[in-house]
Parts: C-alpha cells; sequence; structure tokens
C-alpha cells in the first residue's frame, strides 16, 4: 500500500477537523457527500486518507469561492441602500 493509500480510522477523522458522528458520516457517505469508508474487518472501517484530505480541499475551495462572491455581491447593490448601518471605527 502506497503513502496516497494509508487508511485512517474514524477516531483519526477528528485530528483532521472532521469531528461528525458515525451516522451523520453514513449518510453523507449514501448521497455520495462524503468519502466512502473501506471495511477493514467485520465491523470495523477505515478512509483512505488521501480521499478524506481532497475532500477538505474542496470544501476549502467551495468556501473560499463563496467568499470571493459575497464581497462582489455586497458591492453590487451600492452604498445607497437605506437600511444599511454605518459602524463607527
Amino acid at each position: 500500500m502506497s503513502a496516497q493509500q494509508r487508511l485512517i480510522t474514524y477516531e483519526s477523522l477528528k485530528a483532521k477537523g472532521i469531528s461528525l458522528g458515525k451516522t451523520q458520516l453514513w449518510r453523507l457517505e449514501r448521497r455520495g457527500q462524503f468519502p466512502a469508508r473501506v471495511t477493514v474487518s467485520p465491523g470495523r472501517h477505515a478512509w483512505v486518507e488521501s480521499e478524506i484530505d481532497s475532500y477538505l480541499s474542496l470544501k476549502i475551495a467551495e468556501r473560499d469561492e463563496r467568499l470571493a462572491v459575497a464581497p462582489k455581491a455586497t458591492a453590487d447593490r451600492g452604498q445607497s441602500d437605506s437600511n444599511q448601518l454605518e459602524l463607527p471605527l
């Protein structure tokens, strides 16, 4: 098994910032929204580390894309909106 195919346990997901419960992970997997687990033995599962890392990179890219679009949408509305609150600096 190469370094890119290293398996990590459920407990190791937390170290990568994934603190979802097992049931929630299973639901996300079933919907294709989280990498599928690998059955290591009956009742024991693990995930391919490179797939988890790719999943996290995708989530970061999605966040960055949302943040890049959000300021533009605000700027498109202009400063003439009378409902805007100006805070003193």
